[in-house]
Order: structure tokens, then C-alpha cells, then sequence
């Protein structure tokens, strides 16, 4: 896979997915938008992460989001 990054997680069974992201993918030819979070739900959980993707070589999680039902 080419430009695929590790990226590792502290709970352990969180099934995270995508949903197909890009950075320009809602930007249509403008260069003043960006796309710099990547929102990945986990399957596993109740958990939401947010990637900042600002460095796309080097994602640093940004915030997680958790609702205890």
C-alpha cells in the first residue's frame, strides 16, 4: 500500500475505518481549503478518533472522543 502510515491506538480491539479519505477530496480546485482531521469510528466501541493529518507522513492523534452509555 502505498502511502499508508502505522498509526498505533491505546485500547486494545478498537476496529477503526476510514471511509475512503483524501485531502482533497471536498476542496474542488480550491487551494485555500484543506482537509487536515481524519474522523475514524470504531467499530469495536463507543470511541470516535480524530487524526490531525496535517503532516500526512506523521498523523498525531488529535482527540478521542468517548460516550459511556
Amino acid at each position: 500500500c502505498v502511502g499508508c502510515v502505522w498509526f498505533g491506538f491505546e485500547n486494545v480491539g478498537d476496529e477503526l475505518h476510514h471511509f475512503g479519505w483524501n485531502t482533497c477530496s471536498s476542496c474542488y480546485d480550491d487551494c485555500t481549503k484543506s482537509r487536515n482531521k481524519v474522523i475514524l469510528p470504531s467499530l469495536g466501541s463507543d470511541r470516535i478518533y480524530v487524526l490531525d493529518v496535517t503532516n500526512e507522513k506523521g498523523p498525531k492523534l488529535h482527540k478521542v472522543i468517548s460516550i459511556n452509555i
